[in-house]
C-alpha cells in the first residue's frame, strides 16, 4: 500500500498571474532569478509557490500577505544566488525579517509599520497587524 501525500492548494489573493502555484508546502522566492527556471526542476508538488523578488521596496507586502493567506506553506526556501539577486537586496531583506524578528508596530491599532534593514537598504511595510506577522515568522522554517 502506498501513502498519498496531503495535496495543499496554494491560492494568492495579490499578484496571482505573476507567481506559480503548487501543492506542496515550500514556497520559494528567487529574487531576479527566473522562476520557471526552477520551476522547471521540480514537481508540483514539491512546491507551493514560485516567485520573483525584484526589490527591498517593493513585493514584501505582497509576499507577506500571500503567505498568511495559506497556512499550508510551512517552509520558505530564499535562492540569492546570482550577482543580481545579491546587488538588488530584496532576498536579503526578507532572510533579514526572518531571522531578526524585527517588527515595530502597536498591536492594539492593528496599523503597524515594520522597518528591516539588509545593508544599507531601508524599507516599510505597512497596513500588516503585529501579530499576524509575529505568528508567521514562528510558523515558516527559512
Amino acid at each position: 500500500m502506498t501513502l498519498q501525500a496531503t495535496k495543499f492548494t496554494y491560492t494568492p489573493k495579490y499578484k496571482p498571474k505573476q507567481l506559480i502555484c503548487g501543492t506542496g508546502q515550500t514556497a520559494i522566492i528567487t529574487g531576479w532569478t527566473v522562476k520557471q527556471f526552477v520551476a522547471k526542476h521540480l514537481e508540483p508538488h514539491e512546491f507551493a509557490v514560485i516567485g520573483q523578488l525584484y526589490s527591498p521596496t517593493r513585493g514584501i507586502s505582497l509576499l507577506l500577505r500571500n503567505l498568511l493567506a495559506n497556512p499550508h506553506a510551512r517552509f520558505l526556501t530564499v535562492v540569492n544566488a546570482t550577482k543580481e539577486d545579491r546587488n538588488a537586496g530584496g532576498c536579503d531583506c526578507l532572510l533579514d525579517f526572518f531571522r531578526t524578528n524585527y517588527v515595530r508596530g502597536d498591536l492594539m491599532s492593528l496599523l503597524t509599520q515594520y522597518i528591516l534593514f539588509a545593508g544599507l537598504v531601508y524599507f516599510t511595510i505597512s497596513m500588516l497587524a503585529t501579530y499576524a506577522v509575529k505568528r508567521l515568522q514562528r510558523r515558516l522554517s527559512v
